[in-house]
């Protein structure tokens, strides 16, 4: 049912954001701030690929990786 389902995504973004907070002292210790950024951003432009209809399966990756580098 959608009400389940809007509590798991509402409890799940809470819960990320409470790990989040509890990894950040370590990542700025370490100077990782632009690799998590980095990677927050990719997952963010991926997600809107996909989302407008081009697949990014295993399969799918792949084979396109294949055409660049036979085109190449």
């Amino acid at each position: 049912p959608k009400a389940w389902l809007d509590e798991y995504c509402a409890e799940d973004v809470r819960l990320t954001w409470e790990l989040y907070q509890k990894q950040l002292p370590q990542i700025e210790e370490l100077g990782l701030g632009h690799i998590v950024r980095n990677r927050c951003e990719t997952c963010l432009t991926l997600a809107e690929i996909e989302l407008r209809g081009m697949p990014l399966g295993r399969e799918d990756v792949e084979a396109e990786l294949k055409r660049v580098v036979e085109r190449s």
